[in-house]
């Protein structure tokens, strides 16, 4: 067929104007995609006899009861896991965490009771929903003993959207949670994170809470630094910070360290529990030291900004460790004391701590006291007579004196 020059132009305009329109239906689509749950059978219940068993019985738990489709792969190419845990109607976070993390997540859930069928139908949505968590998230669960995990009776729930986990989540939770379970008391964070721990075989653990949100390619950036480290300047017992921010409700997720500062100058960003408590990343000085612009182009690689040396007890920085590095102590349950008891450890141990550049987290919702449970105080009092326990023993250990 022959064709004139405009005859061929206006064909070209009416083929782009078809792909344009077909690229934007499918994407459209993806962003509208609809899951549909159904109601979970007796094969989706775990059995005791083949559960791990914590702290004298107290706590059952099962390893990768949902594994990541591509664990072994992203495992073995990835310097670093992502150590994380949360109660169940906090796992709307895993959809983001792994989409900005880009590696392994490795996710420990407590669920006892009726938070099983919770767990169960999340699980399942956000893997059918978020490619990065079929492949890169696997899932492990914890629960008491005398709560083991109950499947939730014949429910029907509407076709749940893609574009919302957080809504999804909390639909979930009122339609499959018993009304009569009571809240969650005395959590048990430090057995849900050597729970995860023990699950990935990387030689790097970086532990959060799951709303404690990576910046974007973490993986990638903190795989780079770890190997090039690794052959260049060797270290064995080094401990690397990543800062740790709060925003506002509403403030859009920076993307890198530029935009987090513009959040800070204009009061939407601040350090973690700097009104609250202070101490909790206080040693890090990220004020005085961390919050400088970048030179230009420095953004794409993480690289240790400077060195912390001094030590302040009760810091709680976030940290980046090898993966013979000690363990959280499981004494610890409920709040207060359950990650700052490992940093004295490390601190005792001789680690060194380094402030990594570009690189941070940031959790949503400037943290006040009024957003504390009533028995919150109640538990870090009891965390803090443990934790003078925990001091006298590991000073013993390390032949340390007190």
């Amino acid at each position: 067929m022959n064709l004139n020059r405009q005859d061929f132009v206006i064909l070209t305009l009416m083929m782009l104007l078809f792909m344009a329109k077909h690229v934007f239906h499918d994407e459209s689509s993806q962003r509208e995609q609809l899951y549909s749950l159904s109601t979970a059978h007796s094969t989706d219940m775990v059995s005791q006899a083949f559960a791990n068993v914590a702290e004298k019985g107290k706590y059952l738990s099962h390893s990768f009861l949902w594994p990541a489709t591509r664990w072994e792969e992203v495992t073995r190419s990835s310097q670093v896991c992502l150590i994380t845990q949360g109660s169940v109607d906090r796992l709307f976070w895993v959809a983001r965490q792994a989409e900005a993390f880009g590696g392994p997540v490795s996710m420990a859930i407590y669920a006892s009771g009726s938070d099983y069928a919770v767990a169960l139908a999340m699980v399942s949505y956000l893997r059918h929903c978020f490619p990065a968590v079929q492949e890169n998230v696997s899932f492990h669960i914890m629960y008491p003993r005398k709560y083991p995990p109950k499947l939730s009776s014949e429910y029907k729930a509407p076709p749940l959207s893609c574009s919302d986990p957080e809504e999804v989540n909390r639909r979930l939770t009122i339609l499959l949670r018993d009304p009569k379970q009571t809240g969650i008391k005395h959590y048990p964070q430090n057995h849900m994170r050597n729970l995860a721990r023990r699950a990935c075989p990387c030689e790097n653990v970086l532990t959060v809470d799951i709303d404690m949100v990576a910046s974007p390619y973490m993986n990638r950036k903190l795989s780079r630094f770890l190997n090039t480290t690794k052959q260049s300047a060797p270290c064995k017992k080094c401990a690397y910070v990543v800062p740790l921010y709060e925003i506002q409700d509403d403030a859009e997720f920076p993307s890198d360290k530029t935009e987090l500062l513009d959040l800070i100058r204009n009061h939407r960003a601040r350090i973690f529990h700097k009104e609250v408590y202070s101490k909790n990343q206080g040693n890090g000085r990220f004020h005085d030291r961390w919050e400088v612009q970048p030179e230009k182009g420095d953004l794409s690689e993480y690289k240790v900004l400077y060195d912390i040396e001094t030590y302040e007890e009760r810091w709680e920085p976030i940290l980046v460790l090898p993966i013979n590095a000690p363990f959280f102590d499981e004494r610890f349950v409920g709040f207060g004391c359950n990650r700052y008891s490992q940093v004295y450890e490390l601190h005792l141990r001789k680690y060194k701590f380094r402030v990594l550049d570009a690189a941070f987290l940031v959790h949503r919702g400037f943290q006040t006291r009024a957003k504390y449970p009533d028995w919150r105080p109640r538990e870090i009092q009891e965390n803090r007579k443990r934790y003078e326990e925990f001091k006298k023993e590991i000073h013993k250990k390390l032949k340390i004196k007190l």
